[in-house]
């Protein structure tokens, strides 16, 4: 009934099919890749955020079990006494460098993107001039809409 045709079977496909899928994937990338490039600031700064929060909670911790010294001396000391594993990369800047005031000046002199902590009263801010600091969250500088504070505080 029904008849088998003699044709010999070609495997893999044509160079047109190639292309064509190429071509999708290309257009594919070329939509999706800048939603992408915009959230990577954005990430950075979650990622300092929550930097920041771990610190000021491991000051809180420190200066709760010894109550007497307050907070500590520097932040290396929550290191020492394994309040941190380590002080956190400022994810904005790629800094480690703490700078240790005895007071928060109203001006930071360096917007850098350093940790910076007072030991007197055991606050702990990230140094970056949020009205245009010198970091690539131009971004998000952009749409800022909070205080002109030279302190990123959140």
């Amino acid at each position: 009934m029904f008849k088998k045709v003699n044709r010999r079977e070609e495997k893999g496909f044509t160079l047109i099919e190639l292309l064509i899928v190429m071509a999708l994937l290309g257009v594919l990338v070329a939509v999706l890749l800048p939603k992408y490039q915009d959230l990577t600031p954005e990430a950075k700064i979650a990622a300092t955020q929550q930097n920041l929060e771990s610190m000021r909670s491991a000051v809180l911790l420190y200066a709760a079990k010894y109550p007497s010294p307050g907070p500590p001396p520097f932040l290396d000391s929550l290191v020492t006494r394994n309040f941190l594993r380590k002080i956190p990369t400022l994810k904005i800047s790629g800094s480690t460098t703490v700078q240790s005031v005895a007071s928060m000046p109203a001006n930071p002199s360096a917007a850098t993107g350093d940790w910076y902590y007072c030991s007197s009263t055991g606050e702990v801010r990230v140094g970056i001039n949020a009205v245009g600091g010198a970091v690539p969250i131009n971004n998000f500088l952009t749409n800022y809409t909070g205080p002109a504070d030279p302190w990123i505080d959140w």
